[in-house]
């Protein structure tokens, strides 16, 4: 999904997440932090993907996400 779907579908800007820079034998993307309720967000690309920590498999469900935005 885009930001714009981020931002309606799970309530958090994507301008506002604290990135990571991951890398994997040549493979690279963000990833931001963990929130409460166990989920995060991949961003490859600038598509983004919601995941469920407990299970490292992508979410469909809406979830608030606000949690991950920084100040």
């Amino acid at each position: 999904m885009n930001k714009e779907e981020l931002k309606r579908q799970y309530s958090v800007n994507a301008e506002k997440v604290a990135w990571k820079e991951c890398e994997n034998e040549g493979y690279k993307w963000k990833t931001s932090k963990v929130n409460k309720d166990g989920f995060y967000i991949n961003e490859e690309k600038g598509k983004y993907t919601v995941v469920d920590s407990k299970t490292n498999s992508r979410t469909r469900f809406r979830h608030n996400l606000a949690d991950l935005e920084e100040l």
